[in-house]
């Protein structure tokens, strides 16, 4: 067993671990300490025995994969319990996973540069985005990101600030005209025609 364990996160007498500040909630501090629990026989090891990754992998409910990035983040913080704590991810579910500042500058360029009478494309939105968030020393996002952002607008949105408010009116069909109907989902232009023979 490691000999260098931060105090804060050893096990006491009474088998008590002390909460370390950063760890957000009490579920996560209960997991971090059944891991310890569970995993500290190994963790002194230099390698994990091959007849303990699956028995401690399904005790564990982990994958092969996570254990060892386990292991590797508890040597990694010399000891530390806390480091056996779930990490919640840094997005996804409809969360932004970029900087507010690049969410901003974003939003900033897509308005100033892409919904404007001038019509410019996509890619010149790109590119300036690129390039302020390197004038700020921001990671750039990726154009997918921007592409992304430019599609929760919606289309009647584009059409009346790219092409004004009469192009964007004449875009919404009238609900209630024989000629509009609504065919899974998307509008379909159904006027008849009359052919005389």
């Amino acid at each position: 067993m490691n000999n260098n364990i931060n105090p804060i996160n050893k096990v006491d007498s009474k088998n008590q671990i002390s909460i370390p500040t950063n760890i957000t909630s009490q579920k996560a501090w209960d997991i971090a300490r059944e891991r310890y629990k569970i995993l500290e026989p190994i963790l002194g090891l230099d390698t994990i025995p091959k007849n303990k990754i699956k028995d401690l992998c399904n005790e564990l409910k982990i994958s092969r994969s996570t254990l060892f990035r386990l292991v590797k983040k508890y040597k990694d913080s010399v000891g530390a319990v806390n480091a056996l704590a779930p990490q919640p991810p840094p997005g996804g579910g409809g969360k932004k996973r970029i900087n507010r500042d690049v969410e901003k500058i974003i939003a900033e360029l897509i308005e100033k540069i892409y919904l404007n009478k001038q019509r410019n494309s996509i890619k010149s939105v790109i590119m300036e985005v690129r390039r302020q968030c390197v004038q700020a020393s921001l990671k750039a996002p990726s154009k997918n990101t921007i592409h992304r952002r430019i599609n929760l607008l919606s289309a009647r949105y584009i059409i009346e600030k790219r092409k004004g408010k009469l192009s964007a009116h004449s875009f919404t069909p009238n609900r209630g005209s024989d000629l509009f109907r609504e065919k899974n989902g998307a509008l379909a232009n159904t006027t008849i025609m009359v052919v005389f023979i």
